[in-house]
Parts: C-alpha cells; structure tokens; sequence
C-alpha cells in the first residue's frame, strides 16, 4: 500500500487495470486507477486523487501550471491530464441537442452546465432556438480570463440570423463562484437585448452558471 497524507492508498495492479480498459470494462476502473493510467506511476497517481480532493470531476478546473505544482508531475504529465479531461469535456460538448427544448432557465442550466461548471476560466455561450423554443445551434463566443470574458455583439446576432433563430439564450460561467452578475454582465444583457429587438430576435434570458447553481434574469425580472 502507498500512504500518502497519512492515508493509505491500496496498490494498484497495473496488469488488471490495463485488462479491465482493453476488454472495455471501464466501470470496473477506480478513479484513482484511471488516473494511474494516465500518468503511469502509482505514487503520482494518489498525489494526483488526493489533490483533486478525492474527486476527479474537480480535475476540469486544474491547468497545467497548477498540476505541475503536484511534487514529481512534470509538464508532460500534467499535459496528459488536460488532454484527458478535455477529451471528456468535448464528449459533453458535442452530444446531440436534437429534438431538446429550452422552455425555462432550469433547462438552459441543465443543458449548458456540463459544459460550464468546472472550468477555471470564463467562457460565453449562446443557445439558439427556433419559435417553438427547440435548440437548432449553440455555440461559444468567447473565452476570457478567471473574471470576465468578452463579447461580440455583432458575431453573436450573425450567427442567430444564419440560424433563422427567434430567440437567443445567453450563457456564461463565474469560476469564483459568486452568482450575483457583475456591472458587465448587466451591461451586455442589455445591449444584446435591444440589438436583437431590432433584427426582430428576442434575448430570452441570461443564464449565470457556477458549480453550486445559477441566476436567470428572467426568473429575476431583469430581462
């Protein structure tokens, strides 16, 4: 067993791990062994779990210059790790959206939350749907620092008008975890909002995202 933080780690058996991925059993896998797989060393591995908190969902929101401050992980392993977890986040990102519809800011979080929560930076979307409020196009605009992020006002209505969109939802991420929107935030809601008025589109909400929940300004009245 490897202890580490004064808790002991069972050891893993590198020949079953590796049988249980190739015969395609990867329920069988523990978190901490699919992290063995990746960065091939027992003792970094339980490094790798422990600093994740246990939870390597929590690993989405590491970069490679924070997991290189993991004592023994190097540039190329922490660069292994992203690729993974990022492999993963595209999984989610790419999923059909057909036949989806966004009929209140629960389903805009359930749909954009994946996506969103656990990153750590800021990053906007736009969910496009049709009069009947069915998902035809969503897409992200941008991708900013650990505080804010920009915003295309003109790119966002060009892509609702190559669509045919009726309405547009807007969506973005606060990684510090404060719900509460920013003057910025506000700013945007409203220039989007009488921009698309006069293509005939309508902002149907902005939707906040953190890994805890979310505000709507809709729900709140400020749309």
């Amino acid at each position: 067993m490897t202890t580490l933080f004064g808790e002991q780690i069972n050891t893993l058996n590198s020949e079953k791990i590796y049988n249980h991925l190739s015969n395609g059993e990867y329920s069988s896998v523990s978190d901490v062994e699919l992290v063995y797989s990746i960065v091939g060393d027992e003792e970094l591995a339980a490094r790798v779990y422990q600093t994740a908190g246990k939870d390597w969902s929590s690993l989405f929101k590491y970069s490679v210059d924070e997991l290189m401050k993991i004592p023994g992980i190097g540039k190329k392993r922490a660069i292994q790790i992203v690729a993974a977890m990022e492999m993963g986040r595209r999984k989610i990102m790419n999923r059909q959206t057909n036949n989806k519809f966004i009929y209140q800011s629960s389903d805009l979080y359930e749909e954009m939350s994946p996506i969103l929560c656990d990153l750590p930076h800021e990053e906007l979307w736009i969910v496009l749907v049709n009069s009947r409020k069915k998902i035809i196009a969503k897409a992200q605009i941008s991708k900013g620092g650990r505080n804010e992020t920009s915003a295309d006002i003109t790119l966002i209505l060009k892509k609702a008008i190559e669509k045919s969109a009726s309405g547009i939802f807007l969506c973005h991420n606060h990684p510090s975890g404060n719900l509460k929107p920013s003057i910025q935030d506000n700013a945007l809601t409203q220039r989007l909002r009488s921009a698309a008025k006069l293509v005939d589109i309508q902002l149907v909400d902005h939707v906040i995202i953190t890994d805890e929940g979310y505000y709507s300004y809709s729900d709140e009245g400020n749309i």
